[in-house]
């Protein structure tokens, strides 16, 4: 079962906008009024965005962007950003030349996608090496004054 006429002009009307959801509503003929939240549940409907991902694959495919691409361009960012030049710190008298980046917060940002794209910032897991078994309930008051003591020297 394919999309109707709206659903269909909501899709081309998204992909067009770049995905701004309640004016491709707007535009696909929905109201105004209650554009957010049409286009919200357009969005979960399994057809429309079904259809939005395929729009989405298509244009990515015609403009050739790939994850390599993706990379490349992060890569030129990181490249660019990092690039030193002198700038002057302080005013009159009291001014010095200095390095600094270009922008480092954004050659940091383009890093960290980067990171992202290559699951380098996936969770590590650890083995607890741990083979103290014993807690506080199985202590007395005293046993745990003296445990303190011991390891704080003052035994």
């Amino acid at each position: 079962m394919s999309l109707n006429d709206r659903q269909q002009r909501f899709v081309d009307e998204y992909l067009a906008n770049g995905g701004n959801a309640t004016q491709a509503a707007i535009s696909a003929g929905y109201s105004a009024k209650t554009a957010e939240a049409t286009a919200s549940r357009l969005l979960r409907n399994v057809k429309v965005a079904d259809s939005v991902a395929r729009g989405q694959k298509k244009i990515k495919k015609d403009l050739g962007i790939t994850a390599e691409w993706k990379r490349d361009q992060l890569k030129k960012i990181i490249e660019a950003c990092s690039n030193t030049v002198e700038a002057q710190k302080g005013k009159g008298d009291d001014a010095t030349m200095v390095k600094t980046m270009v922008d480092a917060k954004a050659a940091i940002s383009a890093i960290a996608e980067l990171n992202k794209m290559d699951g380098d910032l996936a969770a590590i897991k650890t083995e607890n090496k741990n083979t103290n078994t014993h807690t506080f309930d199985d202590l007395s008051e005293q046993e745990i004054d003296e445990r303190i003591a011991e390891l704080t020297g003052k035994a």
